[in-house]
């Protein structure tokens, strides 16, 4: 079974994350905004934008390109695809 990846672009609070959703949007670009459980730094939760890995370099552009400041692109594998 092929494995499908994905690309989670972590982002910060829910409003970047929805503003950067929006402009993928712009771009015919699908993506999911998500909670990210890694706050233990801020004390609070970092939300981020769930694409699909074949949109790596486009949502990269076009985030750089509107002045959205992602902290990091983490490359996900679902669950199922684990340990194939």
């Amino acid at each position: 079974m092929m494995k499908v990846f994905r690309y989670r672009a972590s982002i910060g609070s829910t409003t970047q994350a929805l503003n950067a959703q929006k402009i993928l949007s712009r771009a015919h670009i699908p993506s999911e905004v998500i909670k990210i459980n890694s706050g233990h730094r801020s004390g609070g939760c970092i939300y981020g934008i769930e694409f699909s890995y074949e949109q790596y370099s486009n949502v990269k552009t076009l985030l750089e390109k509107s002045s959205v400041r992602v902290q990091e692109f983490i490359k996900v594998v679902p669950e199922n695809n684990k340990g194939e």
